[in-house]
């Protein structure tokens, strides 16, 4: 049997997170491991969790997992905050950051399977705002050129677009990055972040970024090279445009409504706040927090709180919906979730999307000779899609506060991991290694 164990696997750090889809090759397992998966205790599982908030990795932790046509399987350890006594659970909801890209890019070819779209549709012929985009000719005086390349879909939803991003590891040398903090253009970015010296006023609206957006160059020509982007936030204002609607209605009635997915949304309502969780900074010198954040008298020496469950900024309503990393979730929702995918667009009697678009959606859409992560100038925010998240040989994804989803065709198996714990730097986060190990420990206890 493959183990989870035998490539390097490091967390996603602040504002971003994951390539949201793997490279399409399958783990091979046992026959008897694809149907047995989920009929063991997960003791191994569960002692890890116990471990995670033992040692103050994170203040609660749930783990789901759910194969063949058993029902899914919970396990999960300590609170919904440090100062609760609430326990964490399938139902606790979570910031889930950059898996909601992954959302994103299942919306999109929902409106490619209804004929809305094209994966090779110009970008420009709905949002006329990119018409004139220039590409920056260096990455500190930010000279610039005319683009010889057509930005499309295809490359919003697979970090191809040219544009640039914000993330904290971005700030370090440079300046079209750092412009986009300077301009606000920081839609992963929430709560007490926002308040931090330096960073700009934040667009009112999804038309108001993408008009921010196009004013500043490209990182680099579209279709070239895989570098984090915005192009999920931007896809969410195409969908806004092409449909009628808002991205959260869309949504809604295509995927949450469908999916019985009650809990995930951009926004938490008061009847279920009482299930919302505290976001923690674990990061060395708590990058992602404001200097006057408000303590959390009750967390570790290593933790910062971000965002308090009681003042959540996921409590009011939204004015950015962002497609890159605004939604709350559950471990209960995105299993569901995980799994429509794995059963080719369908839950249960519910089919969302058809047999082919499923396909082509945990396949490999990105385009040919698309150059990948390196050291040149611009590596700090690409160096974040260099990271695996899951894995290897699945598909999935995962977000900045400790969040992960993935399938596994080969054991027909969907699994996800909640914490809230945003550790920065990939090498130093605690969970996959240790969940990976003990996941296979489980299974090959019960061949």
């Amino acid at each position: 049997m493959h183990s989870y164990l035998s490539l390097n696997r490091r967390h996603c750090i602040a504002g971003v997170a994951s390539l949201m889809i793997a490279h399409p090759k399958m783990m091979i397992g046992v026959a008897s491991a694809q149907t047995a998966v989920l009929e063991r205790s997960w003791a191994v599982v569960q002692a890890v969790l116990d471990d995670f908030v033992a040692e103050h990795r994170a203040a609660g932790v749930c783990f789901g997992a759910m194969a063949g046509n058993l029902p899914p399987a919970y396990r999960s350890a300590g609170a919904l905050a440090f100062d609760a006594s609430i326990a964490m659970d399938e139902n606790s909801i979570c910031r889930v950051y950059s898996m909601t890209k992954n959302v994103t890019r299942i919306a999109t070819l929902l409106l490619i399977e209804d004929g809305v779209l094209a994966l090779d549709q110009p970008v420009a012929s709905v949002l006329p705002e990119f018409r004139n985009l220039r590409v920056a000719t260096n990455f500190e005086g930010l000279t610039s050129r005319p683009a010889t390349r057509t930005m499309t879909i295809r490359h919003l939803i697979t970090d191809s677009s040219g544009l640039g991003n914000w993330t904290p590891a971005s700030d370090a040398g440079e300046a079209l990055h750092r412009l986009y903090r300077e301009r606000g253009i920081t839609p992963g970015n929430f709560g007490q972040g926002l308040a931090r010296p330096g960073y700009g006023r934040q667009p009112a609206t999804l038309h108001e970024l993408v008009a921010r957006v196009a004013e500043l160059p490209l990182a680099y020509e579209p279709g070239t090279v895989l570098h984090y982007s915005i192009g999920f936030d931007v896809m969410a204002l195409v969908i806004e445009r092409v449909t009628g609607m808002s991205y959260g209605n869309f949504l809604l009635k295509r995927l949450f409504g469908p999916l019985g997915m009650a809990s995930t949304g951009f926004q938490v309502a008061r009847a279920d706040a009482g299930r919302l969780t505290s976001n923690y900074d674990a990061t060395e010198g708590f990058a992602n927090t404001s200097p006057d954040a408000p303590p959390d008298r009750t967390a570790p020496a290593n933790m910062r709180l971000i965002d308090d469950r009681a003042t959540s900024v996921w409590l009011a309503p939204p004015a950015l919906l962002s497609g890159g990393g605004g939604l709350v979730s559950t471990a209960r929702d995105f299993l569901r979730y995980a799994r429509m995918l794995l059963d080719e667009g369908t839950l249960g009697d519910v089919r969302v999307m058809r047999p082919e678009t499923a396909r082509l959606a945990t396949g490999d859409i990105r385009p040919a000779g698309l150059a990948e992560p390196s050291a040149a100038a611009g590596a700090g925010t690409r160096a974040l899609l260099r990271t695996l998240l899951i894995p290897p040989g699945t598909i999935g994804g995962g977000g900045a506060a400790g969040t992960l989803f993935w399938i596994d065709k080969a054991r027909r198996g969907a699994f996800v991991f909640m914490a809230q714990a945003m550790y920065g730097n990939p090498a130093r986060s605690p969970f996959q290694t240790r969940l990976f190990a003990a996941i296979e420990q489980d299974v090959a206890a019960h061949p």
